[in-house]
């Protein structure tokens, strides 16, 4: 429990339990000391703080994450005193303030009414090695108590950020052989481009849940960069080699196109990119390894508002929906403001003669 802790969001963490700290000081006459406890439904938590009155008084508050009130303290003794029946499982916050410091220390004591007034935790970390496996680790088991985890994987589509559920696996059930578990498994992946995740949950043989945890893996398989206001590299990466592909690429004027859409609102994505496009084309081609990597160019921009340049792999021979992009394996999009042309005077003369009149471009 060090310093600093005088805000929730640097607060000591205290949810192992029991704790005993003593000789804790306040740096300053307004500082104020942050616990976080985790509290878990049905426990009974007692807080004890001891300190000389004479010193400066001491008092102290308890909410929960959400900023409900727990229960305070605020006596003109030497000793505050908080408890609490957790009805729920959530986050705590205890307060410990000084109203006259003159060099104030205290102790803290946290118990609870299990035995030895402890609390502990298991724990569950999810980690997806790859596309196609995933670990969970399981600590804090007691050996010999059966347990039960599940898990399930959901895919985040990057062309319209819907997310959906995919499988449900679980629950499995087994017995502790040991504080610390890992069991691997293997996961069936995804061919396009999006986050890929998955959500892990540890019960008790009950079925109450002790802990959950979740990882993502963001599967991309196309780039689109701009290298000048008039020149872009598409870089499409997970391919199949021998697999046949196309990507359709395109520039718009993007401040015309909100424009047009926000006028038009039924008009559709393809016809609003033709009519605010200033350079696009398809690419055919088929894999020969796992990346390839292309070059694009299109006309100067007129003006300086704001452009995207936009890239879709898909199928070759489908007829891609830039509306729906129903049917997309990767996408990507690069916002730019082109630089015009432009040209710099230096000097001048108001002489109808002078030399340095002429601007050659």
């Amino acid at each position: 429990m060090l310093e600093p802790n005088n805000n929730e969001a640097t607060a000591s963490l205290a949810s192992i339990l029991p704790i005993y700290c003593s000789g804790l000081s306040f740096d300053t006459s307004n500082d104020e000391d942050y616990f976080e406890v985790q509290l878990v439904a049905g426990v009974t938590y007692y807080v004890n703080i001891t300190f000389i009155h004479s010193n400066g008084d001491i008092d102290t508050r308890w909410e929960d994450v959400n900023g409900l009130f727990i229960d305070s303290s605020t006596g003109v003794g030497n000793t505050e005193y908080m408890s609490f029946v957790a009805t729920t499982n959530v986050l705590s916050y205890i307060e410990v303030y000084t109203l006259g410091f003159s060099g104030s220390n205290y102790n803290i004591e946290i118990t609870t009414d299990n035995p030895g007034g402890g609390q502990t935790f298991t724990g569950l970390d999810v980690t997806m090695n790859n596309l196609t496996n995933m670990s969970i680790e399981l600590t804090g088991l007691v050996v010999g108590d059966n347990y039960q985890y599940s898990y399930n994987d959901e895919f985040t589509y990057a062309s319209n950020s819907t997310t959906v559920p995919l499988t449900n696996y679980g629950p499995y059930s087994f017995t502790a052989t040991a504080t610390t578990q890992i069991f691997n498994h293997t996961l069936l992946g995804v061919n396009i481009e999006g986050e890929y995740g998955v959500s892990a949950s540890l019960a008790d043989a009950s079925g109450s849940v002790l802990n959950i945890d979740s990882d993502s893996f963001y599967y991309e398989t196309l780039v689109a960069e701009t290298t000048s206001s008039t020149t872009g590299e598409i870089y499409a990466t997970n391919l199949t080699a021998g697999t046949s592909y196309a990507i359709k690429w395109a520039t718009v004027n993007l401040d015309q196109l909100i424009s047009l859409v926000m006028a038009n609102p039924s008009i559709s994505t393809d016809d609003a990119v033709n009519a605010t496009m200033v350079g696009g084309d398809i690419i055919n081609f088929t894999a020969t390894t796992n990346s390839e990597t292309y070059q694009v160019s299109w006309n100067n921009p007129t003006s300086m508002d704001n452009h995207t340049f936009f890239a879709v792999l898909y199928p070759q021979n489908y007829n891609i929906n830039l509306t729906s992009l129903d049917g997309y394996i990767g996408i990507h999009s690069m916002d730019f403001i082109p630089q015009l042309p432009s040209a710099i005077i230096t000097s001048y003369s108001f002489s109808t003669t002078a030399a340095n009149n002429d601007l050659y471009l």
